[in-house]
């Protein structure tokens, strides 16, 4: 049987309560923006100020039931998704030296990803030198971004969990969170393939 002091108790609360007002703001965020709602809009038909709805969306207020409760019966969904866990973003890595290539004469093949949607997609060819990373701010509900690098490593990837790949390497990931992009060799090179789709990202 464990033993818990006063204080590691209190700590171990406190903590929780943190990590509930990290989950409550970034589900909140994510299901007003998903309904379409601006942050004046929402605050409006759940009879809340602007002011108090934008520290919730920020994580610097600590929601009572009763508001969180206006703030889903609003939105239309579950109290419970506004304090579930949300999901950790995934990020897909296909390595230079992973896949079979299909050679021929003169050329060889390799299927880094296959897209099935009906959406937009666009194509960017890139070139970035080291220094700062560049943060992104997130981009629509569901946009997917596929990376190809053909020269230099580069670090990439929602901002929590971004990942490095090299020359040669394939990563895909939803960019429909913050993330960032920053080269760690010079003259990194490669595509970005950003597939905008016509329908939403499932919960």
């Amino acid at each position: 049987m464990h033993h818990f002091s006063k204080e590691r108790i209190v700590y171990y609360n406190e903590h929780m309560a943190e990590e509930i007002v990290k989950r409550v703001a970034a589900n909140i965020r994510a299901l007003r923006t998903d309904s379409g709602l601006s942050l004046s809009e929402l605050a409006r038909r759940a009879g809340l100020s602007k002011g108090v709805l934008s520290q919730i969306e920020a994580g610097q207020a600590n929601p009572t039931v009763e508001t969180l409760w206006a703030v889903a019966q609003t939105l239309d969904v579950p109290f419970s998704d506004l304090i579930a866990e949300p999901a950790q973003p995934q990020v897909t890595v296909i390595r230079a030296d992973e896949g079979e290539w299909i050679t021929g004469t003169p050329i060889s093949s390799r299927l880094v990803q296959r897209l099935a949607t009906p959406g937009v997609l666009e194509v960017h060819q890139i070139r970035v030198q080291p220094g700062t990373a560049r943060p992104s701010a997130a981009h629509a509900r569901g946009l997917t971004e596929h990376v190809v690098l053909h020269t230099g490593r580069m670090r990439l990837g929602p901002i929590e969990h971004p990942v490095v790949i090299g020359a040669g390497d394939a990563a895909s990931y939803f960019a429909d969170c913050p993330h960032l992009y920053e080269a760690l060799e010079p003259d990194t090179t490669g595509l970005i393939l950003m597939s905008y789709p016509t329908t939403r990202r499932p919960a």
